[in-house]
């Protein structure tokens, strides 16, 4: 039986700041758990738990390395903005974007044109710029901000990608309002997923801004830029990339490697945390279909990029941790 893969990185914005803010400790860094939280349709999703609006509407967050701004699906949920299930449109819609916002049940929204959004404009050549602007009461566990300028997103792209997300590019809005607001010492964070599979050996995980946990890392810390495209801007395609020499799929049977050669077989891989589904190159889908007796047909092999992430709780015994497309 196929267990959910444990994976964990630490993504620093700047590898310098972050020691800054571990030796001068002018505000101590924020942790946040990733976890299973429960959404307004009632089921679980893994993610950072945030409210919207006031009263709060409740949310699940992922990780963008891509993007600057914090998101969140508007609603109500209508087949424009999100894709419906003949059984249960809403709770399917809700559980996939991580939560939507009902701006008209706020009544401290905000609208804010292209031209007064205080959050950053580097997203506004990305292809969530078609988003709605404004400003709100943003919460988590462990801190409110009044007048937070968000993004909305109005129209279903059919992008995976696009849902409920914490926008933590070089140009964040969350980290540089946190900074600004003397919450945190530096524009750093860090990321450890924990292990979702089954529910006896669930660990939460932890969103670290403006620093990092040494209790959840070992080895040393490397400097790695985000890739810069030639115009300056963030690689939108693959901002936080690795080098995988070894991936061992453990089931019943025993275990094996899915890059046998080990590194002259080394492949190129995005760490994409709010991409919700792990895709695999034919080569390394064969060997792991092969050790699940054929389980998964031809046509539903990846053969796109190669993605490492994507844990939600499917509210089945066990969390899916493949899906191939």
């Amino acid at each position: 039986m196929l267990r959910t893969i444990f994976f964990c990185v630490a993504a620093l914005s700047t590898f310098t700041t972050a020691v800054w803010a571990e030796l001068n400790c002018t505000a101590v860094p924020i942790s946040l758990a990733v976890a299973n939280s429960t959404l307004s349709s009632g089921v679980k999703r893994r993610g950072v738990a945030v409210t919207l609006g006031t009263p709060p509407q409740k949310f699940s967050l992922t990780v963008a390395a891509t993007y600057n701004n914090t998101y969140f699906q508007e609603g109500p949920v209508t087949k424009e903005n999100c894709p419906m299930d003949a059984d249960t449109p809403a709770a399917r819609c809700i559980t996939l974007k991580g939560g939507v916002f009902d701006r008209d049940a706020s009544f401290t929204w905000l609208p804010q044109t292209k031209q007064s959004f205080r959050g950053s404009s580097q997203d506004f050549n990305t292809v969530l710029d078609t988003f709605d602007r404004g400003q709100e009461v943003l919460s988590t566990s462990e801190f409110n901000l009044t007048n937070y300028p968000v993004g909305l997103l109005s129209k279903y792209t059919g992008d995976a990608a696009a849902h409920g997300m914490l926008g933590l590019s070089l140009n964040s809005t969350l980290l540089e309002t946190l900074v600004a607001e003397g919450k945190i010492s530096s524009n750093s964070w860090a990321l450890d997923y924990g292990w979702s599979g089954y529910d006896s050996t669930w660990v939460d995980g932890a969103l670290t801004l403006g620093g990092y946990d040494k209790s959840r890392f070992q080895g040393d810390l490397y400097p790695q830029d985000f890739s810069i495209q030639s115009n300056g801007q963030v690689d939108q395609e693959c901002a936080l990339k690795v080098t995988i020499e070894s991936m061992v799929m453990t089931n019943s049977s025993g275990s094996v490697d899915l890059l046998p050669g080990g590194k002259s077989e080394a492949k190129l891989a995005c760490v994409t945390p709010n991409y919700p589904l792990i895709t695999l190159p034919g080569t390394m889908f064969d060997i792991f279909n092969q050790n699940m007796n054929g389980k998964y047909s031809d046509d539903k092999r990846s053969v796109g990029a190669f993605y490492l992430w994507g844990f939600v709780d499917s509210g089945t015994p066990y969390a899916l941790c493949f899906q191939f497309i």
